[in-house]
């Protein structure tokens, strides 16, 4: 599921407060993604389980006992609790659609990463590094080998001798893990355009001392951090859209100079400045 390095950069647009927190401390914030802008992605995603499940023409050719159980997962699809943490990129420096839709009207930027780099650090931290699918076909295919593969862990492991209300109790966490790491990773067709990545958690931390939490303007945000092994892993910043965007520029770079990172590395967007 997870890709090899992508040879090129990365963007992740934000606010002013978190580029001056990612180039000081040299760190990204990955957010649980239970707590992102767009429940509609894990959604998605169980949307998909449940298309793949569901055919009567699947269950015919499948025997008893294993229409039985899908019969139990299907059921159980909606208690199912992600526990992942993510950190989202895209392959577009200057995207309209992602000024509007991750930065605050009055100007943000859009922070170039070199994806090799990014990789490393994070396969450090215990993250992995992967584009989004937007294609709805292979996504269900996507689905259907992470359930197929969970089957057969199924037939393989789970007591036959349980009734299939206690085999689907017992084999419904190793199915949420697999639909878990897979969600984060396929979005709707419509948002194509994004041209998304994402850094992805091998898995909740079971030491809960590792979590942080930070304020938003309704509730705290649990997340993890992925420390960054250098300044070079940042390629360049694009100061988006705004009524001051030479003063903006101006301040970025003396603060890449305050900082020992690169220098002649900042640029202005090249979309024209309307309220966004």
């Amino acid at each position: 599921m997870l890709s090899p390095p992508f040879e090129g950069e990365l963007f992740h647009y934000t606010s002013s407060e978190a580029l001056l927190a990612i180039l000081t401390h040299k760190t990204l914030w990955a957010s649980d993604i239970n707590y992102l802008n767009d429940v509609n992605e894990l959604r998605h995603t169980l949307a998909l389980a449940r298309g793949y499940l569901g055919p009567p023409s699947l269950k015919a050719a499948l025997a008893s006992e294993r229409s039985k159980l899908i019969d139990q997962l299907g059921r159980r699809l909606d208690n199912i609790r992600y526990h992942f943490f993510v950190f989202s990129l895209s392959e577009e420096p200057d995207l309209l659609s992602q000024w509007r839709g991750y930065c605050p009207t009055a100007g943000g930027y859009s922070i170039g990463f070199s994806a090799r780099a990014l990789y490393g650090a994070a396969r450090t931290a215990g993250f992995e590094l992967a584009p989004c699918s937007y294609d709805s076909t292979q996504q269900l295919a996507d689905v259907g080998r992470v359930l197929e593969s969970a089957f057969d862990s199924y037939d393989r492991e789970v007591h036959p001798q349980l009734s299939p209300e206690r085999r689907a109790d017992a084999f419904f966490p190793d199915l949420s893990f697999r639909l878990g790491r897979l969600a984060p990773l396929l979005k709707h067709p419509s948002f194509s355009e994004e041209k998304e990545w994402r850094l992805v958690s091998d898995a909740g931390p079971s030491d809960h001392s590792a979590i942080n939490y930070r304020a938003s303007r309704r509730m705290l945000i649990p997340y993890l951090t992925i420390p960054l092994s250098s300044g070079e892993v940042f390629t360049r910043i694009i100061v988006g859209p705004s009524e001051h965007q030479a003063l903006a520029i101006r301040s970025v770079e003396g603060l890449l100079k305050k900082l020992g990172l690169p220098q002649g590395v900042v640029y202005g967007s090249a979309v024209p400045f309307r309220t966004l």
